[in-house]
């Protein structure tokens, strides 16, 4: 709030995340246009919150998977960086020398998003020799459980490295083979722009008791 109060921006734009929430209410206080995006078809608790006060609303899918008020909703999809785009072999390699990591092996990437995903994490520890066996393997953990799998997995290798967050991801994604994550839309939709053979893992939820365990891969 503060912050906001000193800096006084002609506007503000939030994607939903958590963090958005307490800068988007800051802007309503100060009277602060706010425009919001929203990525997920199903819309979360911070931007189901904010859309009250929006003066705008951007959508990644057609507004006839949401609720907002279509006098404030318009679809213009979800941007994608021009970093994101299919690499050739040269670039690629030169991705993997870069991330120090094995040229003429292949790469699988794993990631559970910019908070992690605990079981995503686990699985990863628990076959990393198994995958160890064909693939050098990069996972990127999460700041809040990277310390414990640190203490657990082997140190950094070429055959594999653990991060707990990456800012150059497009990098980090271009010089796998492999890519194993959260089905974020975002993160597919980065996938989709580099070409790259994909297992998607959808959120877990409830239903009559038993998790569903689906997943989607596309190449």
């Amino acid at each position: 709030l503060v912050k906001l109060a000193i800096w006084r921006p002609d506007v503000v734009f939030t994607k939903g995340g958590y963090v958005c929430l307490p800068v988007g209410i800051a802007a309503r206080v100060l009277r602060i246009p706010l425009v919001i995006h929203d990525s997920d078809a199903h819309p979360g608790l911070t931007n189901r919150i904010l859309a009250r006060w929006a003066s705008s609303i951007g959508t990644g899918a057609p507004l006839e998977y949401y609720s907002y008020d279509r006098r404030r909703a318009h679809y213009v999809g979800i941007p994608v960086s021009e970093r994101f785009k299919p690499y050739s072999d040269e670039e690629q390699a030169r991705a993997k020398a870069e991330w120090g990591v094995e040229a003429d092996r292949p790469l699988l990437v794993v990631t559970g998003g910019g908070l992690g995903a605990a079981r995503i994490n686990q699985a990863v520890a628990q076959s990393l020799k198994k995958l160890q066996r064909c693939a050098s393997v990069v996972l990127v953990a999460g700041a809040g459980q990277y310390d414990a799998l640190r203490a657990e997995l082997p140190p950094d290798s070429e055959r594999f490295q653990l991060y707990p967050f990456v800012t150059n991801m497009h990098s980090l994604l271009g010089a796998a083979d492999v890519v194993v994550t959260r089905a974020g839309a975002t993160t597919i939709l980065e996938l989709a722009a580099l070409a790259k053979p994909t297992i998607l893992i959808p959120n877990a939820k409830l239903t009559g008791g038993h998790q569903m365990k689906n997943a989607a891969v596309y190449e």
